[in-house]
């Protein structure tokens, strides 16, 4: 079988002599076949290379016929929404795929070479329309069958698209689908959307975080862990091997999980508030795709600004006696916040902060017993309770410090205020101790 592969980048028939008018005119396409016609002038002593330069020039005429533009055009749908950091396209668009491709001739017949003219060489070859696009339909089968596997196959995201932008170029350098079956000629107009569709979803679907373990303290020197994740953004999938450049990150690649960890004291900042931003560089990552098209995206980026926080402490009261509850917010309110204001600790109710301060009255009695007397009845007010301070990690739940002030109790005869007044008159120096010992914790 005689096999050529020819790149066409310009064709057509060089100027025919009136003495091969009447040969040409034999071989018109038909519905059978595409013709091919070469002509060159014969040269003295050079006769072979009139018939060399003839028969490339038929067969450069035979593949422009084949070598046709393709213009699919598919309807692109995307649901999800892209991020405003990033060019948008419409989320139903019409995408129009235009090509020259280049076409292995293969089965052609030479109907004709010889002298046309005193002065010409003329070859002529026919190429079976039938036999072209049986062909033709089973390359395009073929690769329909492997790009079925791929939709349905998992692979990470860097394969992903290189396996899409290497299938959206072998079926645009398929050569020429006009005239194959028109239901296959239209899975493969839809073939070529799904694989633009999805590279494009997948460009714009890359999401970039920062994050820090904990936050940078002002009364320690603590070390936290600065991680970096970038993931598909619907799935939550973490992308691995993807390049990432910033003020910190420099070049480096994402791990198996789609991160990069750093610890703080490795980054030497030495000035508050700064400033920690990274972009994700996508034409690294798609390198000469034809598929990617620099106008539709920008590089994916973040950035947060980091500051020294005040240690921030949650206060919390598990205290069931509604009177001793009041009690005990007044006492600890005057008692602790003065030590802590001195160790820039801020206290706060809420339950956000890194540690929670729990206050409980644990054995709590409180009663009321009246004597009867000669004169008048006598009331006997009773108090009595175990003060505990507890220090916790509000992220693990975990108790840290446990303090017992230990019982206090007394007996008024006037009101529970003036029992409790008793009780507690040696609680703010306890609270205060107990204050000091939470801050050599937490330091």
């Amino acid at each position: 079988m005689r096999f050529l592969a020819i790149l066409v980048l310009c064709t057509g028939l060089v100027a025919q002599s009136s003495d091969c008018t009447e040969i040409l005119n034999r071989y018109t396409d038909d519905s059978s076949y595409w013709y091919g016609v070469g002509t060159s002038k014969i040269k003295r002593f050079r006769s072979n290379q009139a018939v060399d330069s003839a028969s490339k020039q038929a067969l450069e005429n035979l593949s422009s016929k084949l070598n046709t533009r393709i213009e699919s055009t598919a309807l692109i749908t995307t649901n999800e929404t892209i991020k405003a950091n990033r060019s948008k396209f419409l989320q139903k668009s019409s995408s129009t795929v235009r090509t020259f491709t280049s076409q292995n001739i293969s089965d052609y017949t030479i109907e004709y070479s010889s002298l046309c003219s005193n002065k010409q060489h003329m070859v002529v070859v026919a190429l079976s329309k039938q036999s072209f696009f049986n062909n033709q339909e089973q390359k395009v089968r073929g690769l329909l069958i492997q790009v079925a596997k791929m939709f349905e196959g998992v692979d990470s995201f860097q394969n992903r698209l290189n396996q899409l932008d290497q299938f959206y170029i072998e079926l645009i350098n398929i050569g020429r689908i006009e005239g194959i079956d028109a239901r296959l000629s239209t899975q493969y107009a839809q073939a070529l959307g799904k694989i633009v569709s999805e590279y494009d979803q997948l460009l714009s679907d890359i999401s970039v975080s920062i994050e820090l373990s904990e936050p940078i303290m002002n009364h320690i020197n603590n070390n936290p862990t600065v991680v970096l994740k970038v993931v598909q953004s619907t799935a939550n999938k973490p992308i691995a091997g993807l390049k990432v450049q910033g003020s910190i990150f420099n070049n480096e690649m994402t791990n198996q999980e789609g991160s990069i960890t750093k610890q703080w004291l490795d980054v030497n900042v030495k000035d508050y508030p700064v400033t920690i931003d990274v972009e994700v560089p996508i034409e690294y990552m798609v390198g000469n795709h034809q598929l990617f098209d620099s106008a539709l995206f920008s590089n994916p980026t973040t950035a947060i600004t980091v500051e020294k926080q005040p240690l921030l402490l949650g206060l919390s009261y598990q205290i069931s006696d509604s009177y001793l509850l009041q009690e005990a917010r007044s006492l600890t309110n005057f008692a602790l916040q003065a030590i802590f204001q001195k160790m820039s600790v801020e206290t706060s109710t809420s339950k956000q902060a890194p540690y929670i301060l729990e206050v409980r009255y644990n054995q709590m009695k409180r009663s009321l017993n009246t004597i009867s007397t000669s004169e008048e009845p006598i009331d006997v007010f009773k108090i009595e309770f175990n003060p505990v301070i507890v220090l916790k990690n509000t992220s693990t739940n975990n108790s840290i410090f446990v303090k017992e002030l230990g019982l206090v109790k007394a007996t008024s005869y006037r009101s529970y205020e003036n029992a409790y007044s008793k009780a507690a008159k040696g609680l703010p120096v306890l609270f205060e101790q107990a204050g000091k010992e939470i801050v050599d914790v937490l330091l």
